[in-house]
């Protein structure tokens, strides 16, 4: 192993990480250096100037980031990102440091990757030398899409900036896959036995130009590798990212006549780019026809059924025959590092939701129950979605609340996916077993520790039940050491297929797309059964939700109303049953017969103490916005777009308005609101109470479409039809660009991330070009810089 004084293997590898996909990424990229004989010092952004100081270091430094929520930068990293802004720094400051970055973004957000390019920008603007490619991942298709090539074409680049010495990847030769031998084949692809493998070495180095294509949903792309560091192309990055060039291809099309070669999304300051593949393992599965493969029978194989569907498996799960005879490019299977010990005799049900506060996102309280004051469903029975409203009683608490900001509330999975889950593993018997979890002592992965988020002492149905997202979509090192847990050759194959990169288009289409979880492939795969400590090595931290408060605590003080729609699940072939959404199916499970609609749960608000005795209570905690506020000058003019439940933060800020109007008697700006439903009967939310805020005066225009019913009567005196919020912008273009433009007021933007948010400021571009006469590049440009001044603001989600 390389000695860490070693200044021609060392260099330093830093990351930040949210959910703890970064952090993943930086240590497989420590193990791999391991095995190149390099040796990376890995920190934690979190712990700059006490572990690493980039001012002084000489080493080459690779920083693995990802971003949360619309561009922000994990609580992990807002210390790093803060001490690279400050004002006053040389621009000569980093001029030592050589750097390369890999971004992990959604592209479903408008700011996609924006924490990355902020360090890459500022590193660079500093003086620093990029040394490789930026990469920009995208969790919307796969972050590994581009993490992978990424990865590989590293290590050649960061060998000649580590001085060109000569390193060996360590067993070049030969490798395992913890079950079945893997033996290194220089020439073609022969017939052998299922359970063989063959590797092959590929040392080609892919000199990539300009402009490379990858296939995507039928089309082919051109993917940028320059990034092009003019305004107008950072704008037009920043506003709204084009997904072929981020990486949201199906699947590679190399040149028939070269061996594979990968195709990434890079962008490299001023100059062009070339990426090595360096040591790369093609680990092929052979030329016998996946049709050929015989599926080994129930008396030869042991079957784990669901107990909800006993049908035959769909043809999802059977090998791909567009695969059958290629050669799949698959994750190396990462080492087990975790064992766990069972005592059988000693029972443990001792958790308490107050201890997981320093795992929860942007929390800026301790953890409080909250008794559920009344509870209704705001939706007609024959409306496509069920929306819930609920009160919740804070005035025993500290919270903090203002309209804008929002409460993390942390849920339990479901109990009959956590009793399936026990029941298929065999696990039963010590479900409620204390359990303890430790670092095996044969792990020779470098720097491991127990994830944070597991708890020294537990067990597996608190784990199962409060601990894990057990929903997760399987990453592809997930599924990779899942196929080695299937007994029958044919799952193992399939399950190698979606993880390969050859696969990535029935990945992306069956496991992403489909929301395939854990569950979903112990049905679906009957004889994969795999050991607890490898869900532990690999399933998340279950998330708390965040919902956005719809009152003013000046309004109902020590009152908090949240609203929600109920995410139904239905079955499918990758699911066996129905389900809900893990929080918005437990909070509708918590207030039962209320989601019916025919019945009400409401008691006196002033009567605390009895309410809390009656009906449920739920944890939360607070998570205030940084900006999602109303202005503090109340005369600057205000536009809200918010369809559906993205009403929600707009009903506290037309509360804080009257609220303000009443005892404060100011004159106020104009407020606008761009409100959308299916129909009018069956889901328009909050009429009377927006009505009224019309009628007295708080609310300037109330701006109403509907998308599925014949008459739009928002836009019947302009003589055009209004089936969606962007309808009636375009109708009253003039009045937008009067208000936020020449008397510089708010445009607020709540809602679904993937469709409505980008339409709707496609639609804000197209009305700024029209009313000002200009190029569309002048108007991003000028929606830039309101984002910019914080007066163009989102609350937005996937």
């Amino acid at each position: 192993m390389p000695e860490r004084g070693n200044a021609d293997q060392r260099f330093l590898l830093l990351y930040g990480s949210q959910k703890g996909l970064a952090q993943s990424l930086s240590q497989d990229i420590q193990e791999q250096a391991e095995q190149r004989g390099l040796y990376a010092e890995r920190h934690c952004l979190s712990r700059t100037s006490r572990a690493f100081e980039l001012a002084h270091e000489r080493a080459p430094v690779v920083i693995v980031v990802s971003t949360t929520g619309d561009g922000e930068p994990p609580d992990t990293a807002t210390k790093f990102v803060r001490s690279i802004q400050r004002k006053g720094l040389p621009p000569n400051h980093f001029c030592h440091l050589r750097y390369t970055l890999l971004a992990l973004g959604d592209s479903n957000y408008t700011n996609f990757c924006n924490c990355g390019r902020t360090i890459d920008q500022h590193l660079a603007k500093l003086g620093g030398h990029r040394f490789y490619p930026t990469g920009h991942c995208d969790d919307a298709v796969g972050v590994e899409e581009i993490a992978e090539p990424w990865i590989e074409g590293l290590w050649e680049v960061l060998k000649k900036e580590l001085g060109g010495r000569q390193w060996t990847q360590a067993n070049e030769n030969t490798m395992t896959t913890g079950r079945d031998p893997v033996v290194r084949s220089e020439g073609c692809i022969g017939m052998v036995k299922e359970s063989e493998f063959t590797v092959t070495n590929t040392d080609a180095v892919s000199n990539m130009s300009s402009t490379c294509h990858i296939k995507g949903g039928g089309k082919t792309a051109p993917v940028l590798m320059e990034a092009d560091k003019t305004l107008e192309a950072f704008i037009e990055r920043s506003v709204r990212p084009d997904k072929a060039a981020v990486g949201t291809c199906e699947a590679l099309e190399p040149s028939p006549s070269q061996k594979p070669k990968d195709a990434a999304s890079f962008s490299q300051g001023e100059e062009h780019g070339s990426m090595s593949s360096g040591d790369d393992k093609l680990i092929t599965v052979l030329s016998m026809s996946c049709r050929n493969l015989s599926i080994t029978s129930s008396s030869e194989t042991k079957s784990h059924s669901s107990p909800a569907n006993s049908q035959p498996p769909s043809a999802w799960t059977r090998p791909a025959p567009h695969l059958s005879n290629v050669a799949l490019n698959v994750p190396s299977l990462p080492a087990s590092f975790l064992e766990i010990d069972i005592q059988r005799n000693t029972h443990f049900d001792d958790f308490r939701v107050e201890s997981m506060v320093d795992l929860l996102p942007k929390a800026s309280s301790s953890i409080h129950w909250i008794p559920v004051v009344s509870a209704k469903r705001l939706t007609q029975l024959d409306a496509i979605k069920t929306t819930m409203e609920l009160w919740l009683d804070v005035s025993k608490t500290s919270l903090n609340l203002s309209p804008g900001d929002s409460v993390g509330l942390i849920c339990p999975n479901n109990s009959e996916e956590v009793s399936y889950l026990l029941q298929r593993l065999e696990l039963e018997a010590v479900a409620d077993c204390l359990l303890t979890v430790h670092l095996t002592n044969a792990n020779t992965r470098k720097g491991v520790q127990i994830p944070v988020h597991i708890l020294s002492q537990c067990s597996l149905r608190m784990l199962f039940t409060h601990i894990l997202e057990i929903r997760a979509v399987p990453k592809k090192a997930f599924l990779r050491s899942l196929a080695e847990h299937a007994e029958d050759p044919t799952e193992r194959h399939r399950l190698l297929e979606l993880c390969s990169r050859q696969g990535a288009a029935d990945y992306l289409q069956h496991i992403r797309k489909s929301l395939v979880c854990l569950a979903d492939l112990l049905h679906s795969f009957p004889t994969l059964c795999p050991p607890v400590a490898l869900l532990l090595e690999h399933l998340p931290c279950l998330q708390a939700r965040s919902y956005s408060i719809s009152s003013s605590p000046l309004q109902h003080h020590g009152h908090v109303r949240i609203l929600f729609n109920i995410v139904e699940f239905p079955t499918s072939v990758y699911r066996a049953s129905p389900r809900r959404g893990v929080c918005t199916g437990w909070l509708t499970e918590l207030v039962g017969l209320y989601v019916r609609g025919d019945v009400t749960l409401t008691s006196s608000m002033d009567d605390a103490t009895a309410v809390a005795s009656k009906v449920p209570q739920v944890p939360l905690y607070a998570r205030p916005s940084t900006s999602f506020h109303l202005p503090e000058d109340r005369s600057r003019p205000v536009i809200m777009v918010g369809p559906g439940t993205g009403l929600a933060p707009f009903l506290g800020f037309l509360q804080h308005r009257k609220w303000q109007q009443d005892e404060e008697a100011e004159p106020a700006g104009e407020m606008w609101l761009f409100y959308g439903c299916r129909h009018c009967k069956q889901d328009y939310l909050y009429r009377d109470e927006l009505e009224a805020h019309m009628a007295s005066g708080v609310l300037t225009r109330l701006l109403v479409a509907f998308s599925r019913d014949n008459v739009h009567p928002s836009g019947a005196a302009a003589g055009r039809p209004t089936r969606y919020v962007q309808d009636n912008l375009r109708i009253y273009s003039k009045d937008v660009v009067r208000m936020l433009l020449q008397q510089r007021g708010y445009f607020y933007i709540c809602g679904e991330a993937r469709n409505m948010a980008p339409s709707v400021h496609e639609t804000l571009v197209e009305i700024v070009v029209q009313e000002q006469s200009g190029t569309k590049l002048e108007a991003m440009r000028t929606l830039a810089t309101m984002k910019k001044e914080g007066r163009y603001l989102q609350d937005i989600w996937t």
